[in-house]
């Protein structure tokens, strides 16, 4: 649940660098891919991800964001942790400020070490708007293969 929540803010970063950026109907893509050092071992990250802005007449904002986020960490003693996660996010701004905000995420997670594996598949589906969120749908499934 908890990197499903970091990807997600990750992709709401994304959405509102495309705001700044001031991308008046337009597209702005991310394809970023990077891995770093850990005392741990090591974490590669791969975002890929569309931020398409279109303007009403009136002058409001809707910004649709797709993509994905991979993480994998592999450990120094040598077990590999890896969450895939799409993105699907609807906002729609009016006079500056969020009006409505709908998501619909997924994410994979495996866990491999040795003999020890799990697999792991969550989703969350929400919906705000005018200031209160009207509906949350989440599930999370782990399975031993």
């Amino acid at each position: 649940m908890r990197t499903l929540i970091a990807v997600t803010v990750v992709f709401w970063a994304l959405v509102l660098a495309a705001a700044a950026a001031g991308a008046r109907g337009g597209a702005e893509v991310i394809n970023e891919s990077s891995c770093e050092p850990a005392w741990f071992g090591t974490i590669c990250t791969t975002i890929k991800a569309t931020t398409n802005v279109s303007a009403t007449p009136s002058g409001n904002l809707n910004y649709v964001t797709n993509g994905t986020a991979e993480r994998q960490l592999t450990f120094n003693f040598g077990g590999t942790y890896t969450t895939v996660s799409d993105i699907h996010l609807v906002t729609h701004q009016k006079q500056g400020e969020i009006h409505v905000v709908s998501e619909r995420s997924t994410e994979s997670t495996s866990y491999r070490s040795g003999t020890y594996a799990l697999d792991c598949t969550g989703s969350i589906v929400s919906h705000y708007a005018n200031g209160s969120t009207q509906n949350v749908d989440y599930s999370y499934d782990c399975v031993v293969p």
